[in-house]
């Protein structure tokens, strides 16, 4: 036959020898015993340090401790452990990141910081040249200038002398211009300033911190 273990027991009280009793050290000697078990095991919330009850609620999560579940009940009701109250929800939106003391960003437990988001600032941008202000030279194409020689051009009181300029047209050599510096100038990368998505792949979880 299955036997329910207790979760409480009646108070007992040793007795003494009377006729209408067993021997009373036969009686005192059992209920030392169960006392004892009751305290091992500790089903009336014992404070004995090595019953099970004291164990699961000073040392498995002690005051400071921090409870993670995929539920939204609060732990007191999952473990049994203190009262609603004794248990708040923290770390809302935030991801969890170990303490070091070699950082001071993680150096004190509880420390916030960070942002989902990130506009890159031109502090953030790799020094990317240009070429900006880069000596060049300008070339000029062969060409012709036309010079007439003259004939045919005469006027009222005087003659032109076709001497003096009886040649073809002129052909002009490629010439190459002074170089130049190049003027200042921008370049556009063609954004938008829009804000950079910064958040780590996730999981949702609920976590609480036992504060009593």
């Amino acid at each position: 036959m299955a036997t329910t273990f207790p979760t409480s027991l009646q108070a007992l009280t040793n007795v003494t020898d009377n006729v209408d009793y067993p021997e009373a050290s036969t009686v005192n000697n059992l209920n030392d015993t169960v006392e004892a078990l009751e305290s091992k095991v500790g089903v009336t919330g014992s404070a004995v340090s090595t019953s099970h009850d004291y164990i699961i609620k000073n040392k498995i999560w002690p005051v400071g401790c921090v409870f993670i579940a995929v539920v939204p009940t609060n732990p007191a009701t999952l473990t049994g452990l203190g009262s609603a109250e004794d248990w708040t929800q923290i770390a809302g939106g935030q991801m969890l990141v170990g303490q070091t003391d070699g950082d001071a960003d993680f150096n004190v437990a509880e420390e916030t910081g960070g942002a989902k988001t990130k506009t890159i600032a031109k502090a953030n941008l790799p020094n990317i040249s240009t070429g900006a202000g880069t000596a060049h030279t300008h070339t000029q194409n062969s060409h012709y200038h036309g010079i007439p020689n003259g004939g045919g051009t005469s006027g009222s009181g005087y003659s032109a002398d076709t001497s003096l300029h009886d040649h073809a047209d002129h052909n002009s050599s490629a010439k190459t211009a002074t170089n130049q510096n190049e003027s200042a100038h921008t370049h556009s990368l063609g954004g938008s300033g829009t804000a950079m998505d910064v958040v780590n792949p996730y999981l949702v979880v609920y976590i609480w911190k036992r504060t009593a």
